[in-house]
């Protein structure tokens, strides 16, 4: 099967996919950018029935199977080119029909609340949340916040939008909130670019937000030393801490 890159317009062999999912990906040998493959169980070739009453094979002669390749193959009717969709654009289509879903609901197997893998203890190894005691409706964003994602999950490629998303969940002290959010969308499509760009970035804000210094500059100069050096342990062991748990949280 060849297919037709979108970010370089060239015509590549399609050899092998990775899938994730529902969905397939495909790497461009020429410029190397991975773009999402349409594929539908029409378009695969028949596996091969196993005979009911095969009779074994002395040890002698058994070979052992060697690795087996995913191969693409176009139906008779169609065209034997495909075109590939960039990631970006599978990623808005993806986000635009799970805003009309249930953009809240956490995958099982999942964290309620780091949206981290659970391993089978009573407690996450990633934020320590106790599973029989937690409240699902504590862990929802605020009311305001919620709107606001619905509706960017709707212009999903509008970086502008993302960005004043960011700033007003910075002003509100919502930035957590946020990104658990998009730790459930990745949940839902890791290889969403959007998402990802999105989770690194609250994670570069929440961070500049934590190491940011507060109080009055005049104040603290007027105060003794000793007063500033354990203000000083204080302020720096209470703002490691705080960036150690918001990095558990969002990696």
């Amino acid at each position: 099967m060849k297919a037709v890159c979108p970010s370089c317009e060239r015509l590549i062999e399609v050899t092998a996919v990775k899938v994730v999912g529902s969905d397939a990906f495909v790497g461009c040998p020429k410029c190397g950018v991975e773009s999402s493959l349409p594929i539908t169980t029409e378009a695969l070739p028949p596996l091969a029935e196993t005979p009911k009453a095969a009779p074994p094979l002395p040890m002698s002669s058994r070979k052992t199977p060697g690795p087996r390749a995913l191969v693409l193959a176009s139906s008779a009717e169609a065209s034997n080119v495909v075109m590939l969709r960039a990631p970006t654009a599978a990623a808005v289509e993806s986000a635009r029909v799970f805003a009309e879903s249930d953009p809240f609901q956490v995958p099982e197997g999942l964290c309620p609340k780091c949206i981290s893998k659970r391993d089978g203890s009573a407690a996450c190894p990633t934020c320590g949340l106790s599973f029989d005691r937690v409240e699902f409706d504590e862990l929802l964003p605020p009311p305001d916040l919620s709107a606001m994602w619905k509706e960017l999950l709707r212009e999903w490629g509008d970086d502008a939008r993302h960005s004043a998303v960011r700033r007003l969940a910075s002003e509100r002290n919502q930035l957590p909130a946020l990104a658990r959010l998009y730790r459930l969308r990745l949940a839902a499509m890791p290889e969403d670019p959007i998402a990802q760009r999105g989770r690194d970035d609250v994670f570069t804000m929440a961070s500049s937000v934590m190491l940011m210094p507060r109080g009055d500059p005049k104040e603290a100069a007027q105060a003794p030393m000793f007063v500033k050096v354990i203000v000083g342990g204080l302020a720096l062991a209470v703002t490691f801490g705080a960036f150690f748990a918001m990095f558990r949280l969002l990696s």
